[in-house]
């Protein structure tokens, strides 16, 4: 086997730190140029952590958000063509914030649209409270998917493992049906519009 090294830009820990440690008090944009033909777009804000009783509100908000039967591809991709690709992405931070963002790759040409795009369709969630029918089948995808990937004794050992991690209950998986049942319309809206 051949491995070769990647060599990655260092970045001083002081520097990283003095980073992390500012509060972030209003919205920031940081730009790469490269003479590419794609435009590469995240838009993120600041989530929740990982033993916040919201956590099951955020699976379900990005479940509604993404897929190709998501609101984000039908309406950015299919209806509107503004993008190549485009989803929902978040990580729950332990004992700290985490990240909830949309990624989007699009035509250079088409870049302010697609921003605007991605603004409007995440209005859209603070504004209104999402359908009942959308809000099953997000619901429904979420109970399948599990099912799926807890086939295997290794996978449900590792949900195990990191329940116990994150100091959450280790049976945690097991209980997704009774832990999604407290989501709500009226409960995602409210969380939509806290981040």
């Amino acid at each position: 086997f051949f491995i070769q090294k990647i060599k990655r830009p260092q970045v001083s820990r002081a520097v990283l730190a003095q980073s992390l440690s500012k509060p972030l008090v209003a919205s920031r944009l940081a730009e790469v140029k490269k003479n590419r033909e794609q435009s590469h777009l995240v838009v993120g804000y600041l989530s929740i952590s990982i033993a916040a009783k919201e956590r099951f509100d955020l699976r379900v908000l990005a479940t509604l958000l993404g897929g190709q039967s998501g609101r984000l591809f039908r309406e950015l991709r299919d209806k509107k063509g503004l993008c190549y690709t485009v989803a929902p992405t978040y990580f729950e931070g332990h004992k700290q914030p985490g990240f909830f963002a949309i990624y989007m790759a699009c035509d250079p040409m088409k870049r302010e649209q697609a921003l605007a795009g991605i603004f409007e369709e995440l209005n859209h969630l603070v504004k209104k409270p999402v359908s009942q029918s959308e809000l099953v089948r997000a619901k429904e995808f979420l109970l399948g998917k599990q099912a799926m990937d807890l086939q295997l004794n290794s996978s449900v050992a590792s949900a195990m493992s990191f329940n116990c991690l994150f100091e959450l209950d280790p049976e945690e998986h097991w209980h997704l049906k009774e832990n999604l049942s407290q989501v709500s319309a009226s409960s995602i809206h409210k969380f939509a519009r806290r981040i």
